[in-house]
């Protein structure tokens, strides 16, 4: 029998406990409860220390790991990623977002959830990294996908996106959209899928400390069992089915934004971006770009310069 012996605050062992609704609980000396589902027994004693047994005692150690203080001390946890254990084939929640680098539409931020026969099936229906599809491909799948896998979506248009970019800053909105996407996706998954999930990849965007820190001031913030691999896309089918579910979402904002004013908007950031900017601003005035683009690129300065010389 597989054992896994790990040090958990008090919190966490609560926590610990409602990721399980469907466990059959017992009374145990010396413990605050003892969890059983097929294959897994999970006791918490009152000292900390928590006891997976069985033979997905690891799957599901793995998460808690770098939250134990027999992993690694709470002062080198703080400001290190945690060490990982995932692989292609883990049942996990994979997030990603899409339209962070482009001045005009939204930024989207997706996650997706995979069993391991959702995995599989994932493979023969071709996901892979967007940047590797075509926009044709990015919406037939993106399709499939909402159809198919549990997930969650969340579209910050500009004009909420130039809002919010006041008390945020680009990466802490980035932090916040992902933590609301992972929380809802959470709350989607019927027990079992909870009992079978492994952790959560993050496609890193930036580094696990800085992360933590603005993870620490949401609301609610869901700090259990993350991982961050920076292009996550290409190491897990999760994360790679989130990037196809945002671009989507991005494209269809540069369409949809554009329409009210007879346009569809390019992506990007570069040189043509800014030309096409003078153009919109020439013929709508300064107030279209609240509405369309993100207004603290440097962009933004540019356009309105050269447009009132």
């Amino acid at each position: 029998m597989n054992t896994v012996t790990l040090t958990l605050t008090a919190q966490q062992i609560q926590t610990l406990k409602a990721l399980y609704p469907q466990a059959k609980i017992s009374a145990v000396p010396y413990a605050h409860y003892r969890l059983q589902i097929p294959q897994l027994t999970i006791t918490a004693y009152h000292s900390g220390k928590v006891v997976f047994q069985g033979k997905l005692a690891q799957d599901h150690a793995n998460p808690w790991q770098s939250k134990s203080s027999t992993w690694q001390s709470p002062s080198k946890e703080k400001n290190k990623p945690r060490k990982s254990s995932i692989h292609s084939t883990s049942v996990l929640m994979g997030s990603d977002e899409v339209g962070n680098g482009s001045y005009f539409g939204a930024l989207t931020v997706a996650a997706v959830f995979l069993t391991a026969d959702q995995i599989k099936y994932a493979q023969t229906l071709g996901i892979k990294d967007s940047k590797h599809l075509n926009d044709q491909q990015i919406i037939k799948l993106s399709q499939i996908i909402r159809s198919e896998f549990k997930h969650s979506l969340r579209v910050c248009n500009p004009s909420e996106y130039n809002r919010l970019i006041g008390p945020y800053n680009a990466v802490s909105l980035k932090v916040h959209l992902h933590n609301q996407v992972l929380l809802d996706l959470l709350n989607k998954l019927n027990p079992k899928e909870k009992s079978l999930l492994q952790g959560i990849l993050i496609d890193q965007f930036t580094s696990p400390a800085n992360y933590y820190k603005y993870l620490n001031k949401e609301e609610t913030p869901l700090k259990q069992g993350l991982h961050f691999k920076v292009r996550s896309e290409s190491i897990h089918l999760s994360v790679a089915s989130a990037s196809i579910l945002a671009r989507a979402a991005f494209l269809q904002s540069l369409q949809d934004l554009g329409q009210a004013y007879h346009t569809k908007l390019p992506s990007g950031a570069g040189l043509q971006v800014d030309n096409f900017g003078r153009q919109l601003v020439a013929q709508w005035g300064p107030e279209v770009l609240k509405n369309t683009a993100k207004l603290h690129f440097k962009n933004t300065q540019k356009i309105l310069n050269l447009n009132t010389r």
